[in-house]
């Protein structure tokens, strides 16, 4: 499928509807990034969902709040 040769960023990864989310795109091949607040949560995620991403697919966390926005210094461009 052609969504699983994308890169998907999940807010929220480390819990919930988001992992749940993480788990299925991990299991069809697709790689992910996740965010998360609390740095315990996300690595408790990450380790769960290293287990499903047998099929190649990379998982990458960020610890991040996505409720406050980046200051305009660090804005990202592409």
């Amino acid at each position: 499928m052609f969504w699983a040769q994308l890169v998907h960023l999940i807010t929220s990864g480390a819990s919930g509807m988001g992992l749940a989310t993480a788990r299925l795109l991990l299991e069809a091949g697709a790689d992910i990034v996740i965010t998360g607040r609390d740095a315990a949560r996300l690595n408790r995620a990450a380790e769960q969902l290293d287990k499903v991403s047998d099929r190649g697919a990379r998982l990458f966390t960020v610890r991040a709040n996505s409720a406050r926005p980046f200051p305009s210094d660090h804005r990202i461009v592409g």
